[in-house]
């Protein structure tokens, strides 16, 4: 079960002088206190069945200056598994097969991507492609989540003019944050599971 976000302000060093605060002044102090001891960062995505074990995972040193540069990736889905795929003039590039084919130790997945880079890697695998049948046609791919397992979620509230609107609330003059926790965040509905209004997770539509 997860802490209350009134908890983490309540144990703040600061919560007993609140009141000498302004409003304002506490729910800046209050944000930044829940996100740091919640150690979130930005995610996207919808979310894949690894993710728990990516929660629990620690996390891997980011990238170097070999990330790549002017590329489009998508995630291409087949079955449970989760491959990289570069958009070029010619369709998707299936960076997976062309890894197997050509070897250049480029990344297969977004994660090593995130984890490694392989710019030059990937550049010299779509140079190499050019030849090849391993693109394929962006209408007949099964796309996966372009993040496949975010360890974390950041939210942005009444981030634009008419949900403000919506709700009677004035346009914010600074971005309101808030976390979404892993097991919160449902798959996209299927064909399978059809739609009445509600969005379902997969085990929902069993």
């Amino acid at each position: 079960m997860s802490t209350p976000r009134s908890e983490f302000v309540k144990s703040a060093p600061w919560y007993s002088r609140a009141t000498a605060l302004s409003r304002e002044d506490i729910m800046t102090i209050e944000r930044r206190t829940f996100l740091k001891s919640a150690g979130l960062t930005m995610g996207a995505g919808v979310l894949g069945p690894s993710v728990a074990l990516a929660a629990q995972s620690t996390p891997a040193p980011m990238a170097g200056g070999d990330m790549p540069k002017g590329m489009t990736f998508v995630t291409i889905k087949r079955g449970q598994e989760m491959s990289l795929g570069i958009k070029t003039d010619r369709g998707i590039l299936d960076v997976k097969r062309a890894e197997a084919q050509w070897k250049q130790k480029a990344p297969t997945t977004i994660d090593e991507v995130f984890q490694r880079g392989g710019g030059q890697a990937l550049q010299r695998l779509v140079d190499k492609a050019q030849t090849g049948g391993l693109f394929l046609a962006e209408d007949k791919i099964e796309y996966g989540p372009c993040v496949t397992n975010p360890e974390k979620i950041i939210c942005i509230g009444l981030n634009y003019r008419k949900h403000a609107a919506e709700t009677g609330n004035p346009v914010p003059k600074a971005p309101i944050l808030f976390n979404k926790a892993l097991r919160e965040v449902v798959w996209v509905i299927s064909d399978t599971c059809g739609y009445d209004g509600t969005v379902r997770s997969p085990a929902a539509c069993r």
